[in-house]
């Protein structure tokens, strides 16, 4: 599954993200009401306040969003070769990219959308039946916390659902209705509404086509015709 892997985050020089700003006051504020910070002991805990700002402005710096555009709300989404995409997040601080699809047989096909966020990402399963003009989107599970992700919400990657790390295999034999029993057994969250408010995990993906595979490699099929 290498042409699916997302390398977690590129990083770049950009503004300190609101949620780590947040994260800095609240540290402060603890440091400070755990210290008694009053009289004989303010010097000290301006210090240890002080360095609990630098530590915590320089984790949000090098966490910042790479996708840093003010505008990116405005911006439609920007399609790729074979139905590949990104520019769907929708905002400055996020994205939402598509792999190309893939053909796993059966007239079904398969592609990996993924969610960018600050410091973490989100991938989810999308498999389309073009011959029912069904579809399934699964979320994958997060990783362990540890250090790297002890801020932010844990990544997600696909390879935490697919064998050999998870559950799902992709050949001709997954159908709709297996990959559904799969989820629940596993506890993998998933929808099968592409008019999810949160499809992807996304509010609105900019007019992404979840059936644009069946378009490409299954011109003749119903899901086609979506």
């Amino acid at each position: 599954m290498g042409f699916w892997r997302i390398s977690s985050l590129r990083h770049g020089d950009f503004p300190l993200s609101y949620q780590f700003a947040t994260k800095t006051v609240h540290y402060s504020r603890v440091v400070l009401r755990f210290l008694k910070c009053r009289g004989r002991n303010l010097r000290r805990c301006v210090v240890i306040s002080l360095s609990v700002w630098g530590i915590w402005a320089g984790v949000g710096i090098a966490c910042e969003s790479p996708w840093w555009d003010p505008n990116a709300a405005e911006k439609p989404i920007r399609l790729g070769a074979e139905c590949s995409f990104d520019r769907g997040g929708p905002n400055e601080e996020s994205d939402v990219t598509g792999t190309t699809v893939k053909s796993i047989g059966g007239a079904r096909i398969a592609q990996v959308i993924t969610d960018h966020h600050v410091c973490t990402f989100t991938q989810r399963l999308l498999v389309v039946d073009c011959a029912s003009a069904e579809l399934i989107l699964v979320l994958s599970v997060p990783r362990p916390r540890n250090a790297s992700n002890l801020l932010t919400e844990p990544p997600r990657p696909i390879e935490n659902i697919l064998r050999p790390k998870g559950a799902i295999r992709l050949n001709e034999r997954l159908t709709l209705d297996r990959l559904r029993k799969i989820a629940k057994r596993k506890s993998y969250p998933f929808t099968e509404d592409p008019d999810d408010a949160h499809f992807a995990g996304m509010d609105s993906l900019k007019g992404f086509d979840p059936f644009c595979g069946c378009k490409l490699l299954h011109p003749d099929s119903l899901g086609a015709t979506k």
